[in-house]
């Protein structure tokens, strides 16, 4: 349903891509550690169609949706930090992988080493 202001418009599509997401994200799980938390989802090859997902019909929503699997932020991050041939190339608990985005507790304690190194608070023998 349009709207004469574009400001409802916008609010009303944001609240219905939402919904329609939260619907389908309700009961899921991560596909590799079970988490609840924090859910997103990753495509398993690179043939991703669109970037509006949930504004696509049931129809073909649902053959996109097969594509995908259901990844944890963890996991996906994870997922990303490997090459081709699956080794790791930024790993959990560096300071590289927190300055690549990473907010997970090992990724924060290893900034956080760092910079008391770096202020002069912390010495390495």
């Amino acid at each position: 349903m349009p709207y004469k202001d574009p400001e409802k418009n916008k609010a009303y599509q944001r609240e219905y891509a939402a919904k329609r997401r939260r619907d389908w994200f309700k009961g899921k799980t991560c596909a590799r550690c079970s988490s609840i938390d924090r859910l997103k989802l990753s495509y398993k090859e690179s043939d991703k169609a669109t970037r509006n997902l949930w504004f696509l019909s049931k129809k073909r929503q649902e053959a996109e949706l097969k594509k995908c699997w259901v990844l944890c932020h963890r996991c996906r991050t994870e997922k990303e930090t490997t090459d081709t041939y699956g080794r790791a190339v930024w790993s959990h608990g560096t300071r590289a992988m927190y300055r690549r985005g990473c907010r997970c507790r090992r990724c924060k304690d290893a900034q956080r080493y760092y910079m008391q190194i770096y202020r002069g608070k912390l010495t390495v023998e």
